[in-house]
């Protein structure tokens, strides 16, 4: 099981609850020595000349931000970049961020993992910037919750609590707040870290040569909710279902839509609305599983479930694919108790408990007494999902990285 206990070191001496009780969408807060490792300049899980690397590659989303306040003379590049591009960059007053670190670097799961007292399915990324004096994204609010923790050098940041209605600058290639009446202001320093809910103004300037690792955690705008729910009813429906009016009545004017009209409209698309639990969560788990980002994923070589569970036997040990995610929503299921899985919107019946043990860890090794041999449909599974490289080897991955 996950020790929420380990959050209580990083979250004010706060349970990993009392966190969510208290500030969790609701308000900011500031957490000195968060992460006190980061204080020891020897401490260095990712230095600015290996970011700029991963921003070369180009399957790898990066951007440089360079621009300042009051000019507002704000600018976007997106990569891949080259390093003759890096060497042209002026000495101050940029920023170079960089998504999806955890999934690239699969070591910084190791990070993210603190933060799992939120659930997975709303995990969206750590991104890693890096910024010399003067770097910004400018003032802004950001539709999501994150931690920004400052892993080198200094960086203030500012914030408005309670907000009136401000629009954005005109003509600017990111959005910048127009009007912005800071009500806290902070310098954080390595070890330092800022937990802001969705809708704070806030603007951060690099005060020094400095790193700032954001952990952000996406919520799925209602907007994608109704429509990809809409499109999955749309799917089961045929173009000879249609509108029907068997009870017509004369009308006075016939360019009028009646009331009655409108009710049976109504009333249809109502109903459509009203899906069945299981297939509401097998629409929603689908969804909201679907990869969290555009890298390519790689299919591998079908490896059978008796030699998947012969190697598993054997000690190796099979890990999720960090570009892909994993969750499951508890059901009753033909046979029994069991689960709804879903691993990048795909969806699978499983009645085997260790799927409980397998998406927390988000790995798969075997201790002595641990038999898969019964599991026929749990290996099925994890055959059919190892051929679409959803499921790793542990040491392949780690040759890799070397």
């Amino acid at each position: 099981m996950i020790d929420f206990k380990q959050a209580q070191q990083h979250l004010n001496g706060l349970t990993a609850q009392a966190f969510l009780d208290q500030y969790w969408q609701k308000k900011p807060l500031l957490i000195r020595n968060a992460f006190p490792e980061f204080a020891n300049p020897e401490f260095n899980p990712l230095n600015p000349d290996e970011l700029a690397g991963l921003a070369l590659e180009k399957d790898i989303a990066s951007r440089l931000l360079l621009g300042s306040h009051p000019e507002n003379n704000w600018k976007v590049e997106h990569g891949p970049f080259t390093e003759k591009r890096f060497a042209k960059l002026p000495e101050s007053n940029w920023s170079l961020l960089v998504s999806d670190i955890e999934k690239h670097l699969p070591d910084f799961l190791q990070f993210t993992d603190y933060f799992r007292f939120v659930p997975d399915w709303r995990v969206d990324d750590l991104m890693v910037s890096y910024a010399p004096q003067g770097g910004s994204v400018g003032k802004h609010t950001d539709e999501y919750d994150v931690f920004l923790l400052q892993t080198h050098g200094q960086r203030r940041w500012q914030i408005e609590e309670q907000r009136s209605e401000s629009g954005y600058i005109a003509d600017l290639d990111i959005k910048v707040l127009e009007d912005f009446n800071p009500t806290q202001d902070w310098v954080l320093n390595p070890g330092d870290m800022l937990y802001l809910p969705p809708g704070i103004a806030h603007y951060g300037v690099a005060e020094n040569d400095c790193m700032t690792w954001s952990f952000g955690f996406r919520a799925p705008s209602w907007q994608f909710l109704l429509q990809d729910f809409s499109d999955t009813i749309a799917e089961t429906m045929t173009e000879e279902q249609r509108y029907s009016d068997p009870k017509q009545k004369l009308q006075s004017n016939p360019a009028e839509i009646s009331s009655e009209s409108l009710k049976a409209v109504r009333q249809k698309l109502s109903t459509l609305l009203q899906m069945e639990n299981k297939h509401f969560s097998d629409w929603l788990g689908s969804a909201i599983s679907q990869q969290a980002c555009e890298f390519p994923i790689q299919e591998q070589e079908a490896l059978d479930a008796d030699s998947l569970s012969e190697q598993l036997h054997a000690g190796r040990v099979l890990m999720l694919n960090p570009y892909v995610r994993l969750c499951f929503v508890r059901a009753t299921l033909a046979n029994g108790p069991g689960y709804q899985v879903y691993i990048n919107g795909d969806c699978a019946e499983l009645n085997s408990p260790l799927i409980e043990i397998f998406s927390e860890q988000r790995r798969i090794a075997l201790d002595e007494q641990a038999n898969l041999t019964t599991e026929a449909d749990l290996l099925q599974w994890l055959s059919d999902n190892y051929a679409k490289g959803y499921w790793l080897w542990e040491d392949e991955m780690l040759c890799d990285e070397d």
